[in-house]
């Protein structure tokens, strides 16, 4: 691997943060330094990192300038797709996410399973040598040996919130954190809305998603009615409007607005959880919960019922229904689903790790045989570095003129920060679980907000081998 260095960018904490530590975990063990941090800090400080093995979330086309300013400095790419698992539409995941320019540029590209890499592959043939079906290491804390990293966060949530049932939503194209108003300029900018033609279809999603959120809104209220004694727990996603929600919902007892942590121990401690075709019915079946799919609407491209979340769970298509399956889940007078062992046949066509193989060891694996980059000539690496740190330079100028706060305030709401004390207790966490030996070496790097570096157990606490700031340009 180049350099012997990886680079693990992370653009929305809750959800990537212990994925993404336990890969840098593992890589520590095969002997690798890791970078590990806050997504904005990391794609800004190209020109200060060292050359090494760049792990990206995506290969949409958004993708393509980027990977070309890494390849440039000497470092390769690798990547997986954090939208990949489940998709409502196959044409449209293909042409919003799978760019061939960009997949030119990785080396290697880590499929969540088959289904997901035979659709990569059907736009992308030519990427078959490049294809590896691992699965995704936030998925690894699913299976039954890696649970106990949550134990404390189960036991606090639940001396919280006693008996609970969460409800787990979905809507962020329609209740954007910016307002509904700028998705369709969004999908513009980010070349996903290219002609008018393109409108009406995106427009149409947005106005089914609106529809259904109107449908979760209502029966909240209207369920925690009905079981007085449960608390409802409602989990937005990580870019939606959180405070409409805790407008729609304010005024009753027994119902919460809460999105903090990671996700995995709210389903955990949950007697059900509530969902409409999001990637955490997924989560919450593989982790044996009662899970339940809100379907009041049904839209044949967007929310089909064998859709991979929904297919999995219980079906809710009326608030009657939806009531009745709460009310098996918190009795648990008889099973709750009995075609549980079929649908688990069905997730292990979607997620490779389902079965309990680790993504993270796999991935790791792959990344020890890569050779990297041919190593830049001086000039060529001084200029990439140099025109990377001018176009740092003129977006903190574009910044400081034309102050965005309430793009601030999104990415902020995605990555709020993180701390070394709260990273080495993740690290420990994982170290125990995996009883593999002492937890790596956790320490701030280079004086980089949020962004620290990852080393082997073994190595000496110092500063050796860490590149200086100041020699990079």
């Amino acid at each position: 691997m180049s350099d012997n260095w990886l680079i693990i960018p992370i653009e929305t904490k809750i959800r990537e943060l212990y994925g993404k530590s336990l890969l840098a975990a593992c890589a520590a063990e095969a002997g690798m330094q890791v970078i590990l941090g806050d997504q904005r800090v990391i794609s800004h400080s190209l020109h200060q990192l060292p050359r090494g093995l760049y792990v990206d979330k995506s290969i949409s086309r958004t993708k393509i300038g980027h990977f070309r300013r890494l390849r440039r400095m000497g470092s390769s790419v690798v990547a997986w797709c954090e939208e990949g698992l489940a998709y409502r539409d196959k044409s449209a995941y293909q042409f919003e996410r799978v760019d061939p320019q960009s997949m030119a540029e990785v080396d290697a590209f880590f499929a969540w399973g088959e289904s997901q890499s035979q659709d990569v592959l059907e736009k992308l043939p030519e990427a078959t040598g490049k294809m590896h079906v691992f699965g995704n290491p936030r998925f690894d804390f699913l299976n039954a040996s890696m649970r106990s990293v949550f134990d404390d966060d189960v036991r606090k949530i639940t001396s919280t919130y006693g008996r609970y049932v969460l409800v787990n939503t979905n809507f962020s194209r329609y209740n954007r954190f910016r307002g509904r108003d700028d998705v369709v300029d969004v999908l513009r900018a980010r070349g996903i809305l290219s002609s008018d033609e393109q409108k009406p279809y995106y427009q149409s999603v947005v106005e089914h998603l609106g529809e259904v959120f109107g449908y979760f809104a209502e029966a909240v209220p209207q369920l925690a009615a009905r079981f007085p004694d449960t608390t409802f727990v409602v989990r937005p996603h990580p870019s939606e409007n959180h405070d409409r929600w805790r407008s729609e919902l304010a005024g009753h007892r027994n119902v919460v607005v809460n999105a903090e942590g990671n996700a995995i121990p709210w389903m955990l401690g949950a007697q059900a959880v509530i969902h409409n075709a999001c990637t955490t019915g997924v989560e919450s079946f593989l982790l044996d919960r009662p899970t339940i799919a809100y379907v009041p609407v049904v839209h044949e491209t967007f929310n089909r019922l064998n859709y991979l979340p929904n297919a999995i769970s219980r079906i809710a298509r009326d608030l009657d229904a939806l009531t009745e399956a709460v009310r098996c889940a918190l009795a648990q007078d008889r099973p709750f689903d009995e075609a549980a062992a079929e649908k688990r046949k069905l997730v292990s066509e979607y997620v490779a790790n389902a079965s309990g193989e680790s993504a993270a060891e796999r991935i790791v694996g792959i990344l020890a045989t890569l050779n990297g980059q041919p190593k830049p000539s001086l000039w060529r690496e001084k200029s990439a570095r140099m025109l990377s740190l001018a176009r740092f330079n003129a977006a903190r100028a574009r910044r400081a003129l034309r102050p965005n706060e309430a793009m601030r305030a999104y990415l902020d709401q995605k990555f709020p920060s993180l701390t070394l004390g709260e990273l080495q207790d993740v690290m420990q966490k994982i170290a125990r679980a995996r009883g593999r030996g002492p937890a790596p070496q956790v320490t701030s790097y280079a004086g980089l907000a949020s962004c620290f570096l990852v080393r082997p157990a073994s190595r000496a606490e110092t500063s050796a081998g860490i590149p200086e700031l100041s020699s990079a340009v």
